[in-house]
């Protein structure tokens, strides 16, 4: 009877860690599985190519800003007899901010885009 017993026992204790390395096993080629569904050669070439624009695109709008910056200091220190000047500086201003919000909406445009594409792992 005690023989019995530790045969029981022992089957259950083999069938038990056998089924384990096989959830196990089972976990891992799953999580393989997703990988390879989530990081798609078409996919991430996409991805990285939308971000990439969209870095380029937000490099512009820092650029649009110091002129921006720079251009309202030579408004405030330009001598006021000089009509010529702060009236190109004035319209140099009026490009600028059009510029700029030309540029907010193209980021925004690509932000949707890739959201829409489903790019994984992104943080805005």
């Amino acid at each position: 009877m005690k023989i019995i017993f530790c045969i029981l026992i022992s089957c259950v204790f083999l069938s038990t860690t056998k089924s384990k390395e096989n959830n196990a096993k089972q976990i891992a080629q799953n999580e393989e599985y997703l990988k390879l569904l989530v990081e798609s050669p078409q996919l991430s070439i996409r991805c990285k190519n939308l971000l990439n624009k969209r870095q380029n695109f937000i490099e512009t709008k820092y650029s649009l800003m110091k002129f921006k910056q720079s251009n309202d200091h030579l408004l405030r220190v330009a001598p006021v007899n000089k009509l010529v000047v702060r009236k190109k500086l004035k319209i140099n201003e009026i490009k600028i901010a059009h510029e700029v919000k030309l540029n907010k909406f193209k980021i925004k445009n690509i932000e949707e885009n890739i959201i829409r594409n489903g790019c994984p792992g992104l943080l805005f």
